[in-house]
């Protein structure tokens, strides 16, 4: 009789804005992206840093980085379960990927302290 009340114990009920698993997701996503987008754009530097020629290269491994690192903390973080829940960790995955290719194609030789005055 005592087994029970372990076996039905009430399951918290939580609305879909204020759970942990919400707020995790935004703050793996957003903290996911920033990771990709600084790596990406640290090895991009990296590569072009002494040859301003090798600008596919410099994006090419900057989508790569990208992707590896957004995925990284995209996994760890349960982004997956934010955006689908009960998706598999592949979701996550799927969003680095889109992330290194963005990475890829907008990335550009420009320092990311230097800005212009429009005034």
């Amino acid at each position: 009789m005592w087994n029970e009340s372990f076996f039905s114990a009430p399951q918290l009920k939580r609305d879909s804005l204020g759970t942990p698993l919400a707020f995790m997701g935004i703050l793996g996503f957003l903290l996911g992206t920033m990771a990709g987008v600084v790596g990406g754009r640290v090895a991009y530097r990296l590569v072009t840093r002494k040859d301003s020629n090798r600008d596919v290269g410099g994006r090419v491994v900057a989508g790569i980085t990208t992707a590896a690192c957004a995925s990284l903390v995209y996994v760890i973080s349960d982004v997956h379960d934010w955006l689908l829940p009960g998706s598999s960790w592949g979701m996550s995955v799927f969003m680095g990927i889109c992330m290194g290719i963005a990475q890829t194609v907008l990335v550009r030789d420009r320092s990311l302290s230097s800005t212009k005055n429009l005034l």
